[in-house]
């Protein structure tokens, strides 16, 4: 061979090797829903399976390109290319023909897609919002302000129309604005309340509000799609808030302080009980703008102090309004907020938005409580293998191990898959929170690149929340104890990436204690003999349910 064929050949080789250290994944994040992708130096690929996420028409996936028509109706064709082995998009051409305000960060390997707010209209009782592709939508009704507030996460106002005047009925008139540098916001101005409801899908490029005394007919009346996939799927409530609005760019913008986003200190309003069911109800403080709350339970667990370190309670807030059959009274004093209840009690770590402060409370008795359980993969996602064995099988019988075992202590426990089958990471705690769980149990099997060179469990929880590391200590301490396999630790996902574990993640906006347990590796053949033996699979469920029923009857151990 040449001297020139060998320093070609030298260069393809080196050529090669760095394109293959460049290849690194890719967190694609369009609001709180993620894709993964690929990074391999200079631009992060997408797998063609994101054009669905952006609510692309007509999908052609042709050898060298896609053809599709975007959600505002212009087609379009965008070259593709094998990366990994995979037919792959460039995200940056996606988002630029769809319409979204983009984002790299290196370190944490995330580029986030911003949805664009395009224009706001109103016809025959229907307010249509039409967004660049779908997002989380949230509605809230503002009754002492006579307000409807359509909040869209993860979503940019890219310049619709400041103030869309209706003046019909009730309506005044439909107000845009940017709440936070990711939320867009409508709010719409009333006369006097009204009934209200989301017509048709929420997973959609046009979100319709009916309001009104027909918006009960005309959603009822639109035509229903396909079921889309749980987590792009809108979550509607209609608690009672006081919203504050940011940013708004009109001309005659209005001076309510309660609309304003405020800066420490803050104010508090009101508080009171929305029961949840017989077993639970939310304690709600809403407030002049974000603040945070201090909740810790006395040692029988049968009263709750709220404490604002940075708010204040009015000296004529001497009342909380509402009810539920455990309480039996409550004190105002000061900063401090003191709920007494008749039986024993657990507690959540406080939910704060921007408006309001939202405090979980339910009954220490374990029976009675939803937990919901995810077998981690399934269906063509093995998850890891190694000794014979895959990840999706031990999942799946560890879990309906676990429910066996909760099920004896009157729990009711629901399975996010019951067979072998394929299922989105935000549709397993989306079960969780559409069933209003208690609880979120995700299990896992371990593996790492190098066979017997690991073992042991670790648990894992979301990011700092508190109530969610408890859960995770307990549920560590136990299983190490009972099982006797080497303690790793219970650990925050954010050590695993910058934006945590997707299961978990999405937990964040409930107050859902929800942790993801690695129960041994798997390519260790310590580790694997204990996985598939049926005694340690119920020995771990044991261990797990019995930390479930202790956290119940206290936040720490």
């Amino acid at each position: 061979m040449s001297k020139l064929h060998k320093i070609s050949a030298l260069s393809a080789a080196l050529m090669l090797l760095t394109a293959a250290l460049w290849a690194a994944p890719a967190h694609i994040m369009l609001g709180s829903r993620e894709i993964l992708g690929v990074w391999d130096g200079k631009t992060v690929w997408a797998p063609t399976t994101i054009l669905t996420e952006v609510d692309a028409a007509n999908i052609n996936i042709k050898s060298d390109k896609a053809t599709f028509t975007t959600a505002s109706g212009k087609h379009v064709e965008i070259p593709l290319k094998s990366v990994d082995g995979k037919k792959m998009l460039a995200a940056n051409d996606v988002f630029n023909k769809v319409g979204a305000r983009t984002a790299w960060n290196k370190g944490t390997s995330t580029y986030t897609a911003n949805a664009l707010l395009k224009s706001v209209g109103y016809d025959k009782d229907v307010l249509t919002v039409n967004l660049t592709f779908p997002a989380q939508t949230k509605v809230t009704y503002w009754e002492s302000g006579k307000k409807i507030i359509l909040d869209f996460v993860g979503v940019k106002n890219d310049g619709a129309a400041d103030t869309v005047h209706i003046g019909e009925g009730n309506i005044i008139q439909a107000r845009v604005g940017q709440q936070d540098e990711s939320t867009a916001r409508v709010v719409v101005d009333l006369k006097d309340k009204i009934p209200y409801s989301l017509v048709g899908e929420s997973r959609d490029s046009k979100i319709k509000l009916a309001m009104g005394p027909n918006a009960s007919k005309i959603a009822a009346a639109a035509p229903k799609s396909a079921p889309q996939p749980a987590n792009i799927l809108t979550e509607t409530k209609s608690t009672v808030k006081a919203p504050s609005v940011n940013s708004f760019n009109s001309k005659e913008k209005e001076k309510e302080e309660d609309l304003k986003l405020q800066t420490q200190p803050f104010r508090i309003y009101r508080g009171f009980i929305d029961p949840l069911n017989p077993s639970a109800f939310n304690l709600v403080f809403t407030c002049s703008g974000e603040g945070t709350a201090e909740v810790e339970a006395n040692e029988n667990r049968t009263q709750v102090t709220v404490k604002f370190p940075k708010g204040s309670v009015p000296s004529d807030m001497k009342n909380i309004t509402g009810s539920h059959g455990f309480v039996s009274g409550y004190v105002v004093n000061g900063d401090t907020v003191t709920i007494l209840t008749n039986r024993q009690v657990m507690v959540s770590q406080p939910i704060a938005t921007s408006a309001s402060i939202m405090i979980k409370i339910g009954t220490a008795e374990v029976g009675g409580k939803t937990v919901v359980i995810d077998p981690g993969h399934g269906g063509k996602d093995t998850g890891a293998v190694g000794n014979g064995l895959q990840e999706k099988t031990i999942n799946l019988q560890i879990a309906k191990a676990l429910a066996e075992e909760l099920e004896k202590m009157g729990v009711h426990a629901v399975l996010t898959r019951t067979r072998d089958a394929e299922m989105g990471l935000y549709a397993r705690p989306d079960v969780a929170i559409n069933k209003n769980a208690d609880f979120f149990i995700s299990i896992h099997c371990n593996s790492n690149t190098s066979r017997n060179s690991a073992t042991g469990v670790e648990t894992y929880y979301h990011m700092n929340r508190r109530d969610c590391r408890e859960l995770a200590k307990m549920i560590q301490n136990r299983i190490c104890s009972y099982t006797g396999m080497t303690d790793k630790g219970a650990r925050s996902d954010k050590s695993l990436y910058g934006i945590g574990l997707a299961v978990l993640r999405r937990l964040n906006t409930s107050s859902i204690p929800g942790v993801l347990i690695e129960c041994g590796y798997i390519n260790n053949s310590s580790d694997a003999a204990k996985l598939q033996n049926p005694d340690y699979q119920q020995t771990l469920a044991r261990a797990v349910a019995d930390a479930i029923k202790a956290y119940t009857g206290s936040v720490s151990e």
